[in-house]
């Protein structure tokens, strides 16, 4: 797995609009189908996990349970998150091409 491309690409994904980070935010774009991808953070609360995992079962979000909860913020350039979701299809494929290397 290539970590260090996942963070590049969520930091273009975020700097180009087309990330949503946060559990409020994550959850709203899942139902609302906008997601493409779900990344959750490895170390991610054990209530957050549940949720976000029958969360994208139900809606068939593909996710990735990948990073740290602080490596994802950072990936981003914001605080420690849990949860974030790629909306563009684009982005979503780059991101998974890397995760499967």
């Amino acid at each position: 797995m290539n970590t260090d491309g996942i963070k590049t690409m969520l930091g273009f994904a975020a700097r180009a609009g087309k990330l949503i980070s946060g559990e409020t935010g994550s959850r709203i774009a899942v139902t609302k189908k906008k997601a493409k991808l779900m990344i959750m953070a490895e170390d991610a609360a054990a209530t957050t996990q549940h949720e976000f995992m029958q969360l994208a079962e139900r809606y068939q979000t593909p996710i990735l349970k990948i990073l740290t909860r602080q490596e994802l913020g950072n990936a981003i350039g914001k605080s420690p998150r849990a949860i974030v979701v790629v909306v563009d299809p684009g982005f979503a494929i780059q991101i998974n091409k890397r995760a499967a290397e």
